[in-house]
């Protein structure tokens, strides 16, 4: 048997130099954001509010001011990014970075969605992360998106869980290689 793996592989020293798309890669909070979720971030299903068992936290956090705190509930969780401008020839590195107050917390996952002008999506890509009490990075490389889609989302979902918390800081989205036109 024979097991072969994609090429399409990107690191973070990929990133070096190349602007982050996201418009608040670190969830920072600002003095306007007052009970409600970090500019350029949503929740599903939620008005733009903090859920209950969401807070900004300011003392357990990897980069910036603060990060995104996720409280046990009997609720999954997803926090959005705004959009960003994608390419049908570009090569895509998504990051975020989380950690858990257990040793061996929940499993999250990162998601890299793409859609076209009228918000019908065209690419799904996802990678998924067990967090620890350590500060992780799950990632994502992806390309070869479709040529009618003009824009991205990053998706981050958080299960359902019993107990402890799981924090989510220093976000990124880069366009990290561009790919030949044949």
């Amino acid at each position: 048997s024979c097991i072969v793996h994609s090429s399409l592989i990107f690191f973070e020293k990929d990133t070096v130099g190349q602007p982050n798309l996201l418009a608040n890669p670190g969830l920072e909070a600002s003095a306007v954001t007052g009970g409600m979720l970090p500019t350029g971030w949503s929740a599903m299903n939620v008005d733009r509010r903090l859920p209950e068992n969401i807070q900004l936290d300011y003392e357990t956090t990897l980069e910036g001011e603060n990060s995104i705190r996720i409280d046990a509930s009997e609720n999954a969780v997803m926090l959005v990014s705004d959009a960003f401008r994608v390419r049908r020839y570009g090569g895509y590195y998504l990051r975020i970075k989380s950690r858990s107050s257990q040793s061996r917390g929940e499993k999250i996952t990162l998601r890299f969605l793409t859609f076209t002008n009228a918000g019908k999506t065209t690419n799904r890509f996802k990678s998924t992360l067990v967090t620890t009490n350590e500060w992780q990075s799950c990632h994502i490389s992806a390309g070869f998106i479709r040529e009618t889609a003009t824009f991205g989302r990053i998706a981050i979902l958080i299960p359902q869980f019993p107990e402890g918390s799981i924090w989510i800081d220093d976000a990124g989205a880069w366009d990290v290689h561009s790919f030949r036109i044949d």
